[in-house]
């Protein structure tokens, strides 16, 4: 009777179960910092795309307002450019180059992204070279560029130009 009991209650040894955690932590470790590595990788396209849709947000806004104060030239001294007399907030502003200047983050308008910054920058462009470069005189073209920052990743900009709009007569 006692032969049979041994054969039927078999169990690992001290050796086999030793063994078996080895292995298993040569696997496991590895296999961890696969995970570790994907959701790192994840999180970074998702800040990534969080950064590029604030910035669109914004250049989204900023393209639907008028080219200028005036609807002709001369236009807007470049020294001038940035919110006018009386335009306290966004609501006010009503020509791209009104928002020249604006620093956006948690305290003002970026309350459900507390970790971002987002500026716009707006200058006068010239294309005339087959290049687009800034400059110190008014011009049929602005050049608005939306940079959004994160502490701890690399910033986006979305850069656009934009034209005065002319009525032929």
């Amino acid at each position: 009777m006692k032969n049979l009991r041994n054969k039927s209650i078999r169990g690992f040894t001290l050796t086999e179960v030793i063994v078996f955690i080895l292995v298993a932590g040569i696997v496991f470790v590895p296999l961890i910092l696969i995970i570790s590595n994907i959701q790192h990788r994840a999180n970074y396209a998702d800040m990534r795309t969080i950064m590029t849709n604030l910035a669109m947000e914004r250049m989204d806004f900023i393209r639907s307002k008028a080219f200028d104060e005036n609807a002709d030239a001369p236009y807007t001294a470049p020294a001038n450019l940035g919110p006018d007399g009386g335009e306290f907030f966004l609501g006010l502003y009503d020509d791209c180059d009104d928002f020249n200047g604006l620093v956006e983050d948690y305290s003002n308008y970026l309350a459900d992204f507390p970790a971002f910054t987002r500026t716009t920058e707006v200058s006068y462009a010239d294309t005339s070279n087959n290049e687009i470069i800034d400059v110190n005189l008014p011009t049929k073209l602005k050049r608005i560029t939306v940079t959004v920052s994160h502490s701890e990743f690399p910033d986006v900009q979305v850069i656009s130009l934009m034209g005065a709009r002319e009525i032929l007569k």
